[in-house]
């Protein structure tokens, strides 16, 4: 796996966080979340899903799976 598609994917969904954070309603009791930007958020995320499960002995999640191929990437797996 090339870590730099791991590095975009994370980027991605930090932008999608902020945008979907940016464009919520808070009306005081309840937020309205905009369904576009809820969307894009759980597309990001997807993208983390399908990574490998690149540490043995482990089934990993998504973020699990991007902080290995980042501790891959500094040298510290």
């Amino acid at each position: 796996m090339n870590e730099s598609v791991v590095i975009a994917a994370l980027v991605q969904v930090a932008r999608a966080a902020h945008l979907l954070c940016d464009n919520t309603e808070d009306d005081g009791s309840d937020l309205r979340v905009e369904r576009n930007d809820f969307s894009v958020l759980s597309g990001a995320l997807d993208v983390l899903d399908a990574l490998p499960d690149d540490r043995p002995g482990y089934v990993m999640g998504p973020a699990a799976k991007a902080e290995w191929a980042l501790r891959r990437l500094k040298g510290s797996a």
